[in-house]
């Protein structure tokens, strides 16, 4: 899984640059997102937008990064498809992460 990084606003913005997050792919997400989080980052906005499928290691690994992140931060699901919030609602994960429609209004979410 490649994640591409850039800040806007003083919170890190990571892109998905794959349209699934899953058993072949989460181990990487999940390094790359903790090395992140490990430089001290306290307000992430996760680009969900190009996401079309996430399994259960992927969950598993979504839910690793937040609670590393709830230690120190937030992070904030942004533009998830319909397929995928339904997943996140099923499993009773859109009680546990914030969930927003664009990166723009995840971005805002940390500024008022």
């Amino acid at each position: 899984m490649k994640l591409n990084f850039a800040e806007l606003g003083g919170v890190l913005v990571a892109k998905m640059a794959e349209d699934r997050l899953e058993a072949a792919n989460a181990p990487r997400f999940k390094a790359q997102m903790l090395a992140r989080l490990g430089q001290g980052v306290t307000r992430v906005v996760l680009d969900m937008s190009g996401l079309d499928f996430v399994d259960s290691t992927g969950l598993g690994a979504l839910l690793s990064c937040n609670k590393a992140m709830a230690e120190r931060g937030e992070m904030v699901l942004a533009g998830p498809g319909e397929k995928i919030r339904r997943l996140l609602a099923i499993t009773r994960l859109d009680r546990v992460f914030s969930i927003v429609d664009d990166v723009d209004q995840g971005v805002r979410s940390f500024q008022g």
